[in-house]
């Protein structure tokens, strides 16, 4: 174990390495796989893929010590931080580019597939948030940023947008071809998708909002921390509803499985080649 701000470092790095290298990892991974999948078209530019992969990888570990903004570590570490998270943009820009070309490329094919809405979902919030991460870490708010809920807008966005929706659309696509039963209910993936699309959007307008609220009143002395929590709590009160939302949403993912694996849905031969489009019972 250590001690003093070297724990600060290696918790940035930690948290750095578990949401972007290994959650994040997945999710490309997912989405490498399912655009082509869905689409039936090959990624736009491969080549590039190659270098977004490896620039990734290596850029992507270090970004969260910018969090240590104005902190009591060493200067060099923080430069470290502020660095990567510019050269990130560079894997960004590739990522972004070669799977949202291929996506929409395809998008009147498969638009009507409950994989690609999630997939297409997770694919555009991978950008904004990779974006958002970044330009946190410019100007002199990253210092006071980190100390907001800003901060938890911008992991939340990872985890339970980019992230949650790839991971649904993969479910989503496996599912059915894994067990040849097709889903019981159009409906309720409809209510799924629309409850977790806004559920995120209520939960991520609250909190990020509630975040720059009270960067902006940090600054003003005249403010108590009371003060400060009142002027948030109407955005609080939406960051809740937003889980509210995205909670109904899950339920009625595990309801359709329910009824489709439990309630005798339609059992189907669904080979390789069969269309993206899901069977429905």
């Amino acid at each position: 174990p250590v001690r003093g701000t070297v724990q600060a470092v290696i918790a940035s790095w930690y948290v750095q390495g578990l949401f972007g290298l290994w959650f994040g990892s997945i999710a490309l991974g997912g989405l490498y796989y399912f655009i082509p999948k869905l689409t039936g078209r090959t990624i736009r530019y491969y080549t590039l893929a190659i270098i977004g992969f490896w620039s990734y990888g290596v850029f992507n570990g270090w970004i969260g010590v910018q969090r240590l903004a104005a902190s009591p570590v060493p200067v060099w570490i923080q430069t470290v931080g502020f660095a990567s998270s510019l050269l990130a943009l560079a894997p960004l820009v590739i990522i972004s580019v070669n799977l949202l070309s291929t996506l929409f490329k395809g998008f009147s094919d498969v638009k009507g597939s409950a994989a690609f809405k999630f997939i297409t979902i997770g694919a555009v919030l991978y950008t904004i948030s990779a974006l958002q991460f970044a330009c946190s870490a410019l100007g002199e708010k990253s210092s006071v940023a980190q100390l907001t809920l800003e901060a938890r807008s911008q992991i939340e966005l990872s985890f339970l947008g980019f992230f949650t929706f790839s991971v649904l659309g993969a479910i989503y696509y496996l599912l059915p071809r894994a067990a040849g039963w097709a889903w019981s209910s159009g409906a309720l993936i409809t209510l799924h998708w629309l409850g977790s699309l806004l559920g995120l959007v209520l939960l991520y307008v609250g909190t990020l909002f509630a975040g720059t609220t009270q960067a902006a009143d940090f600054a003003d002395p005249s403010l108590n921390f009371v003060q400060i929590s009142e002027h948030i709590s109407g955005l609080l009160t939406l960051r809740a509803v937003g889980f509210g939302v995205m909670l109904l949403a899950q339920l009625a993912f595990a309801l359709n499985i329910a009824r489709t694996f439990c309630f005798g849905a339609k059992e189907v031969s669904i080979q390789p080649s069969t269309p993206a489009l899901e069977l429905l019972s």
